[in-house]
């Protein structure tokens, strides 16, 4: 096993090899003009040993934002009772001193945003995020991970860290994206909400209160 001299996520060689031919092919050519077969060939492997690592292109490009979403999802449940915004926050901070968005991470955000068929993937990945997120918060609250506040808070804490990762790559992807997430994350005021039961939308309606 090697480690990832950007990112500290651990390896094989050849998992490795792989990850950083095709991450510096899809940069330079486009993700969509890129094949695994070409992949393969400019690690000099065959594309039946890239496919052992990787299902496919789209999982090598996203390889490691799943570590880094498992590890993050492991570090909010450890987070003591308190606002949702400071678990969050301190979760944040213990990632990037172990696992720190680097060059590599700002590369893969740059390539999703700029190639328009990755939208749906991209769409996909924030809507399993929402509901890890939503699992996470409705435990802390004692409530249903359908209850409406749990649900807002949770797209609401997905869309501030899809805004704090794009301005940190627009910022060529260097230093610590904890401060962009503490003021992004100051705005939202999670004690305000109440996660009052979900509302029975299988109740009938109440009355109009007008006769007929």
């Amino acid at each position: 096993m090697t480690e990832s001299p950007t990112t500290g996520v651990r390896r094989t060689n050849t998992r490795q090899r792989l990850f950083d031919v095709g991450l510096e092919l899809f940069a330079r050519r486009g993700y969509d003009d890129v094949t695994t077969e070409e992949i393969a060939a400019a690690a000099g492997v065959s594309q039946r040993t890239l496919f052992r690592h990787f299902a496919s292109k789209l999982d090598l490009l996203f390889a490691d934002a799943d570590v880094a979403t498992d590890e993050f999802t492991e570090l909010l449940y450890r987070q003591p009772p308190g606002p949702v915004t400071d678990a969050v926050l301190a979760a944040i901070a213990e990632q990037q001193r172990s696992l720190p968005l680097d060059e590599t991470a700002a590369i893969v955000a740059r390539i999703v945003n700029e190639t328009p068929s990755l939208e749906e993937a991209r769409r996909g990945y924030e809507r399993r995020f929402e509901q890890t997120l939503a699992e996470w918060i409705a435990q802390r609250h004692a409530v249903r991970p359908d209850n409406f506040d749990v649900r807002v808070l949770a797209a609401v804490l997905v869309a501030a860290r899809r805004v704090c990762v794009n301005e940190w790559q627009a910022a060529t992807g260097v230093g610590s994206v904890v401060p962009l997430a503490s003021r992004a994350l100051s705005a939202i005021d999670d004690e305000a909400l109440s996660f009052s039961p979900t509302i029975d939308r299988s109740a009938p309606p109440p009355p109009s209160g007008r006769a007929d």
